[in-house]
């Protein structure tokens, strides 16, 4: 048997009787308690949490009732990452361009000039025209060994793709062949400044010709 409170009085009455015994006012019995209030969840960690939830309505009518959860990844701008590693074989193959490329610019300027290179080709033959097509042929020979020996030194030094610093190294080895070349002359600092600005260009040639021919850009 159990006890109901009179909801006037307080009494305590027989949960089967249907009047107060104190005050005789009916019986009814008393609202359930209302249940407690729902504890909040901690809030997680993560940023993009709410994102998560966020759903993407279609467009179009037909598929109005089908959601699909939003993608993060359209936030972010997809670039391409170029591959810049080289080697010996990539080195070889940009500087036979470069060679030809840049040989065929030195040819042109040494049929018009004379640098310490004609000069030395010059003292070897004295008889060679130094305005002539042998002066040129040479030239473009000097440059393909050395746009092939450059090529080499920035692929096995992984520099192929790295325009400036092929530059930088072309510049520095094109000034040592002028010094050489100077040196047995012996005459001034002509050959070490015009060898320095052809290994400048024969390096920035065969950087690009590897970057934008052979990989296009890639």
């Amino acid at each position: 048997m159990g006890y109901i409170a009179c909801a006037n009085c307080g009494s305590s009455n027989r949960d089967s009787d249907s009047h107060c015994y104190q005050c005789e006012q009916p019986l009814v019995a008393a609202a359930p308690p209302p249940p407690p209030p729902p504890s909040e969840a901690l809030p997680a960690d993560d940023p993009w949490a709410a994102n998560r939830d966020l759903r993407v309505q279609s467009i179009d009518p037909k598929f109005a009732d089908k959601g699909r959860f939003k993608d993060l990844a359209s936030r972010y701008e997809a670039s391409h990452i170029p591959k810049t590693q080289s080697n010996v074989v990539h080195g070889f193959r940009s500087g036979v361009v470069g060679g030809l490329i840049v040989g065929a610019g030195m040819a042109l300027y040494r049929q018009k000039s004379v640098d310490g290179f004609t000069r030395l080709l010059l003292r070897k033959d004295p008889k060679m025209p130094k305005n002539g097509s042998e002066v040129a042929a040479f030239s473009m020979g000097f440059d393909l060994i050395f746009g092939l020996l450059l090529g080499v030194i920035l692929g096995a030094r992984n520099l192929v793709c790295f325009t400036p610093d092929a530059a930088r190294n072309g510049a520095l080895l094109g000034a040592l062949i002028g010094g050489a070349i100077a040196f047995t002359l012996g005459k001034g600092y002509e050959s070490i400044l015009i060898g320095g600005l052809e290994g400048f260009a024969l390096g920035t040639t065969i950087s690009l010709v590897e970057r934008y021919l052979f990989r296009l850009g890639r």
